[in-house]
């Protein structure tokens, strides 16, 4: 298995919201209302890929291509705590189930060497660990995140 990583573009913004929207079915079942997943539909997701890919140079998206299909993506940008505007955080990694634990979503991470913090749900123990063995760890911050109107209680990790 051959793995291409490389920025995102628009011409990936359709396949990217099937991705989106399919791994949050399957992550954020049970934590977000049925209603508000259903509500995240591969449209829904491919118009938010639209606006990922153009916000301009300081934001960063790739993805993660076996065999042409994309299997994972991760974002970054400009830290969104008060005083890290100028280090970069990961927003999101996500690899497809099928491929997750493969070493994709550690290629993800390192298209940008930069990065330094990120936020995570605090009861997701396999992203802990992924971060972990990513040079991530828990920096004592926690904060209670809102996810589509749903309440989330997350921990900073940093390098």
């Amino acid at each position: 298995m051959t793995t291409v990583v490389r920025r995102a573009s628009l011409h990936d913004a359709d396949r990217l919201g099937v991705l989106h929207s399919q791994c949050w079915a399957e992550l954020y079942a049970g934590v977000l209302p049925p209603d508000v997943l259903a509500e995240l539909s591969p449209a829904v997701m491919a118009q938010l890929w639209q606006r990922f890919v153009t916000r301009g140079e300081e934001y960063a998206q790739y993805v993660a291509e076996v065999d042409g299909d994309v299997v994972g993506f991760v974002g970054f940008g400009p830290g969104r705590d008060e005083g890290y505007a100028e280090v970069v955080e990961v927003y999101f990694c996500y690899v497809a189930p099928g491929f997750q634990r493969s070493g994709i979503g550690s290629e993800l991470l390192a298209a940008e060497t930069d990065a330094t913090y990120l936020w995570i749900s605090e009861s997701n123990r396999a992203a802990h660990r992924f971060y972990r063995r990513n040079k991530f760890g828990p920096d004592s911050r926690r904060r209670i995140g809102s996810l589509f109107g749903t309440d989330l209680p997350e921990i900073r990790m940093s390098r």
